[in-house]
């Protein structure tokens, strides 16, 4: 199980991204607006732009995102990337 300062961490890593690659305060947003649609009218990423996401996710938690989180739909928030990242820290720390 993952503790709350790597939860902190892993938040902040994610918000990281979101600042320096697309230029996204992640921090300062009303608390809603974190399960936003990213292709949704309040973000308008591309579909190209969550391609990127998705490879700098990876690369900054050196994770595998599963497949089954894209095919259901569930990479498509900051809190649902979020949880998957959690997840997945979670499990490969068994």
């Amino acid at each position: 199980m993952i503790d709350e300062l790597d939860v902190v961490s892993i938040d902040k890593k994610l918000k990281g991204i979101f600042l320096s690659r697309f230029g996204l305060d992640m921090e300062n947003l009303n608390k809603d607006h974190l399960d936003k649609e990213l292709l949704g009218f309040r973000f308008r990423f591309k579909a190209r732009d969550l391609l990127c996401l998705h490879h700098f996710v990876e690369k900054e938690f050196d994770i595998v995102i599963p497949e089954e989180a894209i095919v259901e739909g569930r990479f498509n928030t900051y809190n649902n990337i979020l949880a998957i990242v959690k997840s997945k820290i979670e499990f490969e720390k068994v």
